[in-house]
């Protein structure tokens, strides 16, 4: 399921806070924080308390093959397999080569994404700047993935170094 009006929601809150965001689960904190930030506080994004402001639900659909690409800031979430066939989807990590510029002399040089954002914030250009240090963040599952990979490696230089018993 994807929500497009979503988009304008958090760009716009975004664009509010040129300090940068830290992901925290299905909310996002300003990066100044220091503290985690609880829903009362101002600032603070929920997924889950601001997709009650959407209109808009989509369920995707697509066949064994197909690639679906999203704007990065597209709500979404999995939907219900009622048919129970299992399905597969992966989100890989993307990083960019540049930050975005939303603030080109040339309108026909903006991507296609930076064309929705500005869309989204009801404007022509939108000279950004960035605040604060920008940090790399490492989602959880890549942590996770590359936690059990160093696992792995350990337990096949056990087997190398003294056996099947070792590995164990």
């Amino acid at each position: 399921m994807i929500s497009p009006d979503g988009i304008d929601l958090i760009t716009n809150y975004l664009a509010a806070h040129p300090e940068g965001v830290l992901p925290t689960g299905l909310s996002f904190t300003p990066s100044t924080s220091e503290y985690e930030k609880k829903e009362d506080d101002p600032g603070y994004w929920s997924n889950l308390k601001e997709i009650k402001r959407c209109k808009q639900f989509v369920e995707m659909t697509g066949e064994p093959g197909d690639v679906v690409l999203m704007h990065p800031l597209m709500l979404h979430s999995a939907s219900k397999n009622c048919l129970r066939i299992p399905r597969v989807i992966t989100n890989p990590p993307v990083s960019l080569k540049e930050p975005f510029n939303f603030n080109r002399d040339d309108p026909a040089d903006y991507s296609i994404v930076e064309r929705k954002t500005l869309r989204a914030l009801g404007v022509e250009r939108f000279p950004f700047k960035i605040t604060t240090e920008r940090r790399r963040i490492v989602p959880a599952r890549i942590a996770i993935q590359q936690k059990m990979m160093e696992e792995e490696k350990k337990r096949l230089g056990n087997l190398k170094e003294g056996g099947a018993a070792n590995a164990l």
